[in-house]
């Protein structure tokens, strides 16, 4: 790749609804709607005991997974917002870096460097 291509009005609008998807799934199954389902699983029947438990370990799984996901549209919206931004100012160094946190930021759940960086811009 030579150079970048960036539409900052299209851009940002994608940005935005992709916020608005992130958005509605972190509310989509948050600590209150697992404890909720534990427990109504809980209440069976001794008969359904062993289902009751794979049920319940499935679901924990599908928990790490969604927290997974999540991680990663919310770093990917930061760092595509930034990049952009950095590319615009002619930095590709900066918008290279970028990148590689935003893969950091999806495996580790740790957000502090989009963060310090939002400060800093008045993001």
């Amino acid at each position: 790749m030579t150079q970048w291509s960036i539409e900052p009005s299209g851009l940002e609008s994608l940005l935005n609804s992709a916020r608005s998807d992130q958005a509605s799934m972190n509310g989509a199954l948050e600590d209150r709607d697992f404890t909720a389902i534990f427990s109504g699983l809980g209440s069976g029947p001794d008969v359904l005991g062993e289902v009751l438990k794979a049920t319940n370990t499935l679901l924990q799984d599908q928990r790490a997974n969604l927290t997974s996901i999540c991680n990663t549209a919310t770093s990917g919206i930061d760092g595509v917002a930034l990049a952009a931004r950095a590319c615009a100012a002619g930095n590709e160094d900066m918008a290279a870096s970028i990148q590689s946190q935003m893969v950091t930021s999806a495996v580790t759940g740790d957000f502090t460097f989009f963060e310090q960086v939002a400060a800093q811009e008045g993001w």
